[in-house]
């Protein structure tokens, strides 16, 4: 498995606009985990919904 290694990310130049993205993805995984930690429940029922909807719409 690959990881990091802080040596070779030091040396290395991305551009501004490659690292902005990277910062966003990285707090939206964040914003992502702290739902799946604090309110499980309520995904949980959503996925049902979101299941029940799309047998609907293949029914259509």
């Amino acid at each position: 498995m690959l990881s990091l290694q802080a040596d070779k990310l030091r040396t290395l130049s991305i551009p501004v606009s490659t690292s902005w993205l990277l910062s966003e993805c990285m707090e939206a995984k964040g914003k992502q985990e702290l739902w799946t930690r604090q309110r499980p429940e309520v995904l949980t029922g959503r996925v049902g919904e979101i299941a029940v909807s799309a047998t609907f719409a293949q029914r259509a």
